[in-house]
């Protein structure tokens, strides 16, 4: 679960505009916009889970510790929620980027196009 469902949000919208590019009246620039912007989250993204998994082993090691120092595994939980929460907003930033790629007039016909799901 990446972000709260936030990547789906994102990939998914980031699809559906450049399904539709032709009839929201994308330049070129604005499609290569959006897929460097799409390119970018998901490394982002990868590297963000694979720094959220470590810090999961390292809880898990903490954990296995007799006797177990406490702080020193809250400070780990603290460190991954911290990741979890930059993670969150680089969706957020990512979203926000996709949606300002569109010209008022295109955003209220990406809406007509899906059908007013926003």
């Amino acid at each position: 679960d990446r972000g709260g469902g936030l990547d789906q949000m994102f990939f998914g919208k980031a699809h559906f505009i450049l399904e539709n590019q032709t009839e929201l009246g994308l330049t070129d620039d604005k499609v290569e916009s959006i897929k460097t912007l799409k390119t970018d989250t998901m490394k982002s993204l990868i590297k963000q889970n694979a720094d959220i998994a470590i810090a999961c082993i390292d809880i898990k090691s903490a954990l296995h510790q007799y006797p177990i120092d406490t702080a020193a595994v809250n400070k780990l939980v603290d460190q991954k929620y911290e990741l979890k929460k930059a993670q969150t907003k680089t969706l957020v930033d990512a979203l926000a980027k996709l949606k300002g790629t569109l010209t008022q007039e295109q955003y209220d016909k990406l809406k007509e196009i899906w059908g007013g799901k926003e």
